[in-house]
């Protein structure tokens, strides 16, 4: 069966529902076939979806990760979702293996939820030096992540990572971690 839900057979369904994105000429997924067990099994993530994307009024590319550590499509080993924004203004989401799985069902709505903030134009913080351009990154992901996992919550998700842990700062521009002594 396929995995968007519709009872038919995958050859007959999906399989020829592919996309080549206009711009980038990447092979994306149709959402219903990422997404579609999600959407069935799941009364959480349902009840989401039909709240929050509605609000999303950009077309989302679903990619599968590249093993190509250039890509913008690469997904590092502890890593199992992002999401990139491209040159051409493309929105992509980028999982590990797609169609997903109901596992991942915090994991799709918190990618979503990154989109429905910089569509509200959540401000992010940001630095004109590069030295500090990954530091900055990193805190505003922080705050992103914090931001859109209390939303989940209100939406009957149980999401582990509230608590912040002060050792995932990177040291990466020369300072210690928070907590740590020198």
């Amino acid at each position: 069966m396929c995995a968007c839900g519709s009872g038919l057979k995958y050859k007959h369904c999906c399989i020829n529902s592919f996309v080549i994105t206009t711009r980038s000429r990447i092979k994306t997924y149709p959402e219903k076939f990422v997404i579609g067990k999600l959407i069935k099994n799941s009364k959480t993530f349902n009840n989401f979806y039909q709240k929050e994307r509605e609000k999303i009024k950009i077309t989302i590319y679903w990619v599968e990760s590249s093993s190509n550590r250039e890509s913008f499509f690469y997904l590092p080993g502890n890593m199992n979702g992002g999401r990139h924004k491209n040159e051409y203004g493309e929105t992509f989401i980028i999982l590990k293996r797609i169609p997903v799985s109901l596992h991942d069902e915090i994991l799709i709505a918190h990618e979503l939820g990154h989109i429905l903030l910089d569509l509200e134009k959540f401000p992010y913080i940001i630095t004109h030096e590069n030295q500090y351009e990954y530091i900055a990154s990193f805190f505003s992901t922080i705050i992103h992540d914090f931001l859109i996992d209390s939303r989940l919550s209100q939406f009957g998700f149980i999401v582990k990572n509230l608590n912040f842990d002060t050792k995932r700062i990177p040291k990466k521009i020369g300072y210690p971690c928070m907590g740590e002594t020198q």
